[in-house]
């Protein structure tokens, strides 16, 4: 037995029913639109802002032509802006693809290829990694840099993160993009270790699962007392992405990044002055 949708929209029935993790991050900003999730340096970004600046970039990131389904490489160190991208690229069906900036550049290059991406958003501080890494125009088409960098021209085409989270504010409807719970969100490579890298790729209804999954295991309560989690590996790694942030802004909690690298003195401030309850 199955409802008719004869008369249904196709995308307001996706929109209603799936699974995706870009709905989940604007379902906490509509609970939790004041707190904050992300404490990131001087900065405290609230659900609010993060969801807002994720909403605008995916429609920026469609806006520049990339296709549903197709890799956006990310190669940023742990930020705000990283989660912000990751989310854009759920919202716009997108592939998230973050990279181990600490790979030789022939390795980085091979990912790349091997994933083909064409598409590539870099802190302004490791776009000279990112030089070596293309060693020329034709692997990538659309660099987005994030941070403050010397305008480049040349054989790519260059935007700011910035202007682009900023942009497409639009009548403030939420991008509606039709995309199925068992779309891929996310491709993370491998080690590597006895061979290639092999990329991972990961959809939107075993990631919820799996975040779920990860804040039951760690007994992560909801709402109120939801819980503050110190983050000082890479978030470019699963572990750090999967098992420890994405869980804690899917219960409203609050993540304070520190590092890479490990600053033990930084990180015990971190842990006095935000009442880190997770580590």
């Amino acid at each position: 037995m199955k409802p008719d949708l004869s008369q249904t929209d196709p995308l307001e029935y996706n929109l209603a029913t799936r699974v995706n993790i870009g709905d989940a991050l604007s379902r906490a900003a509509a609970l939790f639109p004041v707190r904050v999730a992300v404490v990131d340096g001087a900065d405290d970004i609230t659900y609010r802002q993060l969801d807002d600046a994720a909403e605008r970039l995916a429609r920026s990131l469609l806006d520049l032509g990339l296709a549903p389904q197709t890799p956006l490489t990310i190669m940023m160190g742990n930020s705000w802006r990283f989660l912000a991208t990751y989310y854009a690229c759920a919202k716009a069906g997108l592939v998230a693809m973050p990279v181990n900036y600490v790979l030789a550049p022939d390795d980085q290059r091979w990912i790349l290829e091997d994933a083909g991406s064409r598409a590539v958003v870099v802190d302004a501080q490791l776009l000279p990694l990112l030089d070596k890494v293309l060693d020329g125009p034709e692997l990538i088409d659309t660099i987005i840099v994030s941070g403050d960098a010397p305008a480049r021209t040349g054989g790519h085409s260059y935007h700011s993160w910035q202007e682009l989270a900023a942009a497409a504010a639009g009548d403030g409807t939420r991008v509606g993009v039709l995309i199925e719970d068992r779309d891929a969100v996310q491709c993370i490579y491998t080690s590597g270790t006895t061979s290639r890298p092999k990329g991972v790729l990961v959809s939107h209804v075993a990631l919820q699962i799996a975040l779920l999954s990860n804040s039951l295991a760690t007994r992560q309560s909801y709402g109120e007392q939801a819980p503050v989690m110190l983050v000082v590996l890479p978030l470019f790694h699963t572990t750090a992405l999967n098992t420890l942030a994405m869980p804690v802004l899917g219960v409203g909690g609050t993540l304070v990044l520190s590092g890479p690298p490990f600053d033990p003195d930084a990180a015990l401030d971190a842990i006095v002055n935000h009442g880190v309850t997770y580590l």
